[in-house]
């Protein structure tokens, strides 16, 4: 959909990057002749970025909402299965293709394989009711298509359904957690229930998805004359997500969600593509939820998806300039004397070196402080929460209970398998407050410290390289620099993990990484949780048989199902303690490692840049003149690169 200028919001996006991408590729050829490995590497890491950043569309919903039949119409094809029946664990990934394709990933591992797209639906969709209980043999459907949206540089991924446990842990580790935008489905013939509302509370808000697409679908099936209710209904539940998640202080925990609401008529939609009918496409909605869609990847991520790379890419340009002056003021000096300052500058490098290697077990350390904080508290918050296991348990409001003394085994393990997940969404909710309210500002204070300890340590460092080229060089030594730029500088990652980098802050990185250690957890405890074990036990110790009085029964049935599921909690405790530890610590290694290569190649670049002067020198003046006017010829390239590159980030900003 053409904006006020008349230009398609993604073919500008797309067109934008094509241009980053290619300055990026000259800023390459730059680095290729100053045989700069550093530099190289950053420029083919930075293109890589950009050439491959896509927007990530996940589509969420229940199971028989109308998730396929949507995207279908989004695609203007029906290249999604689309039945009455489940498709189970199954993600369905739709990217840009010449020709229309389908592979399937097997779940143990084995090598994946493309089939004809026509084949595709037997493949992933359940055919019997006894096949329900079986995991698909296929964790992923990766499908290409030659459609203008995925060309524009969208990837739709579509989900099994959010009420099928099984693919919870999947969808939220795998590709919730990368998605640009969320668009959730609800259907108009059951409007927004509780378990849709605690899906979003336990998986989507808390990995910082705010702006959430809704769309209510089959609104065609409700009567004309109810529909503007079912809107309002769904428009209501949907403010209430996420208003009883409160931090200490009583505020709420997440923003309200609600505003991006839209009826569509999937059918309807997907008949009028095929059809070509322009004007049916626009009477089902769907072209409505198609503009703003666009406009917000193009406007709020869009941005941050080229703003990010163009920084860099200045800092990358910055370095390019330094190296070159460099490299001219080496030329103006004898032979002689290089090799003497170089000679003399040689255990300084080393030296830092060692330095390096400080920092990186300073680090470390700090590393291992961090992985005990998480597990010490993540224990004991799950200490506390089995204790109140029972209790919950006793105070649920169920739909079930046992209503006959001759029924009660049947009945009682309805009953359990009822407790059992309102405990596990009582237990999910619990954490999930614990976890933003107390957990995350107390890891992110333990990061303060650490965060400025490393700006320290690694400008310092910096400066001391600046000292050695300027003494080799016979120039001054370079400003300092601020922590952010030093860590661009470096190629650091970490500083997505410290607070004022780039916009981000702790408590969101870390968000993501305790909550797929959350989910392992309440994934193994539902896992192992078993009421028809429990009832076995009851009934074998005679516990059922001498109650007798059904409230009794119900009572007893309630506080054994506490008490297993409290003592379930208790086992787990110390494995899942550790491994949210030991997951927050493998996160901040990355970085960690990344931030050692970065200062590793700062002294390489000093090596071997004064070694490649010495051999020009050695061979002789013409070489030497030669390399001059190359040196001449590459500051005019860094200089016209970083005026295009800022007229393209004028441009970016205002996108």
């Amino acid at each position: 959909m053409p904006d006020a200028l008349g230009q398609d919001p993604l073919k500008t996006f797309k067109g934008m990057r094509l241009e980053l991408a290619a300055l990026i590729g000259r800023l390459r050829s730059v680095a290729d002749e100053l045989e700069s490995a550093e530099l190289r590497n950053a420029a083919a890491a930075l293109e890589q970025r950009v050439n491959e950043d896509v927007f990530r569309v996940m589509v969420l919903g229940e199971f028989n909402c109308g998730k396929s039949t949507l995207v279908n119409a989004l695609l203007g094809e029906r290249v999604l299965p689309a039945f009455a029946r489940p498709c189970t664990a199954v993600i369905c990934e739709v990217g840009y293709g010449q020709e229309r394709r389908a592979v399937l990933y097997p779940r143990d591992g084995s090598p994946s394989f493309e089939l004809p797209i026509e084949e595709l639906a037997e493949h992933i969709t359940i055919d019997d009711e006894e096949a329900e209980t079986l995991q698909n043999r296929y964790k992923l459907a990766e499908i290409t298509w030659p459609l203008p949206l995925c060309a524009d540089g969208v990837q739709l991924t579509d989900s099994p359904g959010t009420n099928e446990d099984s693919i919870r842990e999947a969808v939220t580790n795998g590709y919730l957690a990368r998605a640009d935008a969320v668009v959730y489905v609800v259907s108009a013939l059951a409007p927004f229930g509780k378990s849709e509302r605690t899906y979003l509370e336990n998986h989507v808000l808390p990995l910082g998805h705010s702006d959430i697409f809704f769309l209510v679908t089959r609104i065609d099936q409700a009567p004309a004359e109810e529909r503007a209710d079912v809107i309002e209904v769904v428009r209501k539940r949907v403010g209430r997500v996420g208003e009883e998640l409160q931090g200490r202080d009583g505020t709420r925990l997440y923003p309200v969600v609600g505003s991006l609401l839209f009826p569509v008529d999937g059918k309807g939609a997907l008949e009028g593509r095929l059809a070509q009918d322009a004007e049916m496409v626009q009477r089902s909605g769907l072209a409505e939820f198609e503009e703003s869609l666009r406009g917000f990847l193009t406007s709020k991520k869009g941005r941050v998806k080229l703003a990010g790379p163009s920084s860099d890419l200045r800092t990358r340009l910055w370095k390019a300039r330094a190296l070159v002056h460099d490299r001219e003021a080496l030329y103006d000096q004898d032979l002689a004397g290089i090799v003497t300052r170089y000679d003399a500058q040689k255990i300084r490098l080393d030296l830092l070196d060692d330095k390096r290697a400080v920092i990186l077990g300073k680090l470390e350390n700090d590393i291992r402080s961090l992985e005990r904080t998480a597990e010490d508290a993540f224990r004991r918050r799950l200490a506390e929460l089995a204790e109140k296991c029972p209790a919950w348990a006793e105070e649920a409001e169920t739909q079930g209970r046992i209503e006959s003394v001759f029924k009660a085994k049947s009945q009682g393990e309805a009953l359990a398998a009822e407790l059992t997940t309102i405990l596990t969404d009582r237990l999910r909710a619990e954490l999930l407050r614990w976890q933003s309210g107390e957990l995350l500002p107390m890891l992110t204070g333990q990061l303060g410290p650490v965060e400025q300890e490393l700006a320290a340590a690694v400008a310092d460092f910096l400066e001391v390289v600046q000292q050695v080229r300027a003494a080799i060089t016979g120039g001054e030594a370079g400003p300092a620099v601020e922590f952010a730029e030093t860590l661009a500088e470096t190629g650091s990652a970490f500083g997505d993990a410290l607070p004022s980098q780039a916009g981000r802050t702790a408590a969101m990185s870390l968000s993501a990484i305790v909550l797929t250690q959350l989910g392992v957890l309440v994934a193994a405890a539902l896992l192992s949780f078993t009421p028809l074990g429990l009832f076995t036990a009851m009934f074998g110790a005679g516990a059922m048989q001498r109650a007798f009085h059904v409230d009794r029964i119900n009572s007893q049935v309630r506080r054994q199902v506490g008490e297993a599921y409290a003592a379930q909690i208790r086992e787990l405790l110390p494995d899942a303690a550790r491994t949210a530890g030991v997951g927050v610590g493998d996160r901040l290694r990355a970085w960690a490692r990344t931030t050692g290569e970065g200062l590793a190649a700062q002294t390489a670049t000093v090596r071997e840049q004064v070694e490649a002067t010495i051999e020009d020198k050695k061979a002789g003046e013409a070489r030497v003149a030669g390399q001059r006017e190359r040196m001449r010829r590459l500051l005019a390239e860094v200089d016209a690169i970083e005026f295009e590159r800022g007229g393209l980030a004028e441009r970016i900003n205002r996108s």
